[in-house]
């Protein structure tokens, strides 16, 4: 897919795409989703798995998932954002809710993954979010149940947020059940060494890297 830039530095920093006022920032959104559209995934009639992970925290990943599947159901598609990131979970903050569903409970064998799914007026994607946790892990069985729950669920796209790949090995098992990766990596942040670890990460692992998006570009 290439490379994509998004976005002024500090001035976007964790806002939504409702809230930006800047075309460029728009724009780069609505280019990524029409690339995103066009992957030889996007014609299965399934919903199409796709996680966003980087390098290291504060790469922006739970902000473009969040824009990205704004604006992928701008174009009416069928969205659902996971949040995998039980280390630092971040969207209840960013979403600005609250809910005793989780995607814990769904490894801890609480709830079906379809129980878990947030609906809000307010979004216009459904979404799940995660607890706290320092203990999570997703054994063989547990993806298992994973993918073949995420294939009966009726959406377009399910983008999956995970945490950063120096913290966690979560974003690369949760790989083996996705169609593809986009690799978010903040500009002047993460080091070129890191990313392509973690690009031959994935492809050592037979996992189909889509593209790389660089956030927080500021052109000006």
């Amino acid at each position: 897919m290439g490379l994509f830039k998004w976005g002024k530095d500090r001035p976007v920093e964790n806002a939504s795409l409702g809230q930006i006022q800047d075309t460029a920032y728009r724009e780069s959104y609505r280019r990524l989703c029409y690339n995103i559209l066009a992957l030889p995934m996007a014609e299965a009639k399934r919903p199409k798995v796709l996680l966003l992970n980087g390098p290291k925290a504060g790469q922006g990943t739970t902000t473009a998932a969040i824009n990205l599947a704004e604006t992928l159901s701008a174009v009416h598609q069928r969205v659902l954002v996971i949040e995998a990131d039980c280390w630092k979970p971040q969207l209840e903050k960013r979403l600005h809710c609250t809910s005793d569903k989780s995607f814990n409970a769904f490894f801890d064998r609480q709830l079906d993954l379809a129980a878990c799914i947030e609906r809000r007026t307010s979004q216009p994607f459904d979404f799940i979010l995660s607890k706290p946790s320092d203990t999570l892990a997703f054994p063989q069985d547990a993806l298992a149940r994973l993918k073949r729950e995420l294939s009966e669920l009726v959406y377009d796209w399910i983008l999956i947020d995970t945490p950063p790949a120096d913290q966690s090995a979560d974003a690369l098992a949760l790989s083996q059940i996705a169609d593809g990766v986009l690799l978010v990596v903040r500009k002047l942040d993460a080091t070129r060494q890191a990313t392509r670890s973690l690009l031959a990460n994935y492809q050592q692992n037979h996992v189909q890297v889509v593209g790389s998006a660089l956030t927080f570009d500021n052109p000006y």
